[in-house]
């Protein structure tokens, strides 16, 4: 039978599948996580330009470090670190408003217009 806990190597030269026990990657945090995709920056869809880590760190952080951005075109929201977050509304020119999604759950959900 085949499964995800062991997926590889990435990009960054990290063993990656949620049966990997890892550290949040964001500098000073040592919440314990694993590498599996709910914890990616970024995820393996296509869609709009988060296209297979493309435009994305493709590190693993935990829930204090991810924020959600709806890329313009996508029907949903993708999880992402908060610099790739800020990568993403400069380049599609966010003004920074606060979306409907923010009112409810504040600093967690962006949308990139």
């Amino acid at each position: 039978m085949m499964g995800w806990s062991l997926c590889g190597t990435n990009r960054h030269g990290q063993e990656t599948g949620y049966g990997v026990r890892a550290t949040c990657d964001e500098p000073g945090c040592d919440e314990q996580i694993d590498r599996g995709l709910g914890y990616l920056c970024g995820d393996n869809y296509e869609i709009g330009d988060l296209h297979d880590h493309d435009n994305t760190c493709a590190k693993y952080y935990c829930g204090k470090h991810l924020i959600y951005v709806k890329v313009p075109g996508a029907d949903r929201y993708v999880q992402v670190c908060s610099r790739c977050a800020a990568e993403i509304e400069k380049r599609e020119g966010n003004d920074g408003s606060v979306s409907e999604s923010d009112e409810e759950d504040p600093g967690n959900r962006r949308e990139a217009t």
